[in-house]
């Protein structure tokens, strides 16, 4: 997969992860909060516990549309539900960060 993935001129980190095509992006604060008094939420290590996933955004008081969810590494592992972890993460269209 890795020969492959350079063959192609993808760039890899040295464990064989793809490389995002565009490493750095910059946004404004409309880019990242489009609703009126929206929230930057930011949430780190959430380690497939996507109960208290929901349940921290619950007391928070997420609003989609309004707040922006970002999730900043370890989305999954360790805890017992990482894929719906992600399927959250989608569905709140979080914008979230590889790694830490």
């Amino acid at each position: 997969c890795l020969q492959g993935l350079l063959a192609r001129g993808i760039a890899c980190s040295h464990t064989g992860t793809p490389l995002p095509q565009i490493p750095h992006l910059r946004l404004s604060r409309r880019d990242v909060c489009p609703g009126a008094g929206g929230r930057l939420i930011i949430v780190g290590d959430v380690h497939g516990c996507a109960g208290e996933l929901r349940s921290l955004l619950d007391q928070a008081s997420f609003q989609i549309g309004c707040d922006t969810l970002v999730l900043v590494g370890d989305l999954v592992n360790k805890g017992p539900r990482s894929a719906e972890v992600i399927h959250f993460a989608r569905q709140m269209r979080a914008l979230c960060v590889r790694g830490n």
